[in-house]
């Protein structure tokens, strides 16, 4: 039989841990407005805060780091060496051309992503549309994208179907979709 004091104590572990995983599992809406940094230039987020409404650009300065964007119709512009970016947010329009940028993955759908020269890219969401310069190697899985590459694409691997992909020029090309549309300008 249990004295009450160890009833008691046994109680009050189960609520500590019951609060302390409550409050590891809270999330910001992704919906929500952020807040202004109180800076004079609503776009400035050197403070580390993110500045301005939904409609203005939020900058990020990768560092070297992996940069994952995971909100929803926003405006980013990725700055600095980013070995991987992932997005995995919706309607979101990311540029990646001041950036040194290894790779993109593509998660959320109806995103727009700006890009200068890109080692590999793939997409696994929906209606995405991106533009780059050139691409080393690109992979869909999802439905409804359009790739437009104004230099050489390596190598494409479509899984997906009802993609456009547009590029100077093609290398290999592994079609498993059905309506695809690959083209060299």
């Amino acid at each position: 039989m249990r004295s009450p004091r160890t009833g008691l104590s046994l109680t009050a572990l189960v609520m500590s841990a019951a609060f302390v995983v409550s409050g590891c599992s809270l999330t910001t809406p992704a919906d929500s407005t952020p807040q202004s940094s109180g800076a004079t230039d609503p776009t400035d987020t050197s403070d580390g805060s993110r500045g301005g409404s939904s409609r203005d650009d939020e900058v990020i300065e990768c560092d070297g780091r992996d940069t994952t964007i995971a909100d929803s119709d926003r405006d980013y512009i990725l700055r600095g060496i980013c070995p991987t970016v992932s997005i995995s947010g919706n309607d979101l329009d990311v540029s990646v051309e001041e950036a040194q940028v290894g790779s993109v993955i593509v998660r959320g759908d109806r995103n727009e992503i700006e890009a200068g020269d890109l080692t590999a890219l793939e997409i696994e969401g929906q209606s995405a549309d991106v533009e780059a310069m050139s691409l080393g190697s690109l992979s869909i899985a999802g439905d409804r994208n359009d790739v437009e590459i104004e230099g050489i694409l390596g190598s494409v691997v479509l899984n997906g179907n009802d993609n456009s992909i547009e590029a100077r020029e093609l290398g290999d090309v592994a079609d498993n979709g059905q309506r695809n549309h690959i083209r060299t300008d």
